[in-house]
């Protein structure tokens, strides 16, 4: 382990960097549509939270891990800030950062073919 630490005002100055990429992207966008995006973003977020709960819980009564695991395993984010969190709760991160790769992977193969069967199907 070791003391070192990221000084405060380089994670400050990087989170304005970051909160100023995100507003650039919707300058000239009406307050309206803003709000518009915000709900949209909400709805999708809630959506993948409660899949990621369902699908949790099947995995839990399926295989026996732990809901906290499974939960971790399935939940929407990146790989390697969840397996930091199951690191500092005491679940095995190579079970969550396997699932992830392993979501990502899928989601890598089929999505050309879902984009290629949704343009096949609009065109009909």
């Amino acid at each position: 382990t070791s003391d070192a630490s990221v000084p405060p005002f380089i994670v400050a100055f990087a989170q304005v960097l970051i909160g100023v990429s995100v507003g650039v992207r919707f300058a000239g966008t009406s307050l309206a549509a803003v709000g518009f995006n915000l709900l949209i973003a909400f709805a999708q977020a809630l959506v993948l939270l409660l899949t990621a709960f369902v699908a949790a819980w099947t995995a839990h009564l399926i295989t026996g891990y732990s809901a906290a695991a499974a939960l971790l395993a399935y939940m929407p984010g990146g790989a390697p800030e969840l397996s930091l969190v199951a690191l500092s709760l005491g679940i095995e991160p190579a079970f969550v950062t396997s699932h992830h790769l392993l979501r990502i992977t899928v989601l890598i193969l089929l999505t050309p073919m879902l984009v290629a069967w949704m343009k096949r199907l609009h065109r009909a």
